[in-house]
């Protein structure tokens, strides 16, 4: 927030990516029956240690994800925080964003949750789509000003 310039773009930049995720949702098409009779063949499916490395790859390469732990570990820590706690810190929140993640996974995992949400996702993309739009616009509104 130092500089003007700078945090006028990263509201512009944070207001066209939100816009482009709203839009994204909209043109997204749900997925087929044949689609969800793939998903559920249990060939089709990755071993525990492939779906854990791509779930941690996915994690670990997310902007977003990046951005959240940046702007976390600014307000937690402080230059003066010892090496060990810090260190304490990173693997508290991998160990907390895995047990997370491992429970989500579960949770979607089981056939009545999964066939629901295929039924109801697209649902939830448009009313998460419109959502963002509406923040893309106040944020927009917000830099304008």
């Amino acid at each position: 927030m130092q500089s003007g310039t700078a945090f006028l773009t990263v509201k512009w930049l944070g207001a066209a990516y939100l816009a482009w995720i709203g839009v994204s949702t909209f043109r997204s098409h749900p997925a087929t029956a044949r689609e969800e009779n793939q998903m559920g063949r249990r060939g089709s499916l990755p071993g525990a240690g492939r779906a854990i490395l791509g779930g941690f790859l996915t994690n670990a390469l997310n902007p977003k994800a990046a951005l959240f732990f940046l702007a976390l570990f600014s307000v937690v820590v402080s230059p003066l925080t010892p090496l060990g706690v810090r260190a304490l810190y990173c693997v508290w929140m991998a160990l907390a964003t895995f047990m997370w993640f491992a429970c989500v996974s579960h949770f979607f995992a089981r056939e009545g949750v999964r066939r629901a949400f295929l039924k109801l996702g697209p649902w939830i993309g448009r009313t998460l789509g419109a959502a963002f739009l509406a923040l893309a616009v106040r944020l927009a509104l917000s830099a304008a000003r």
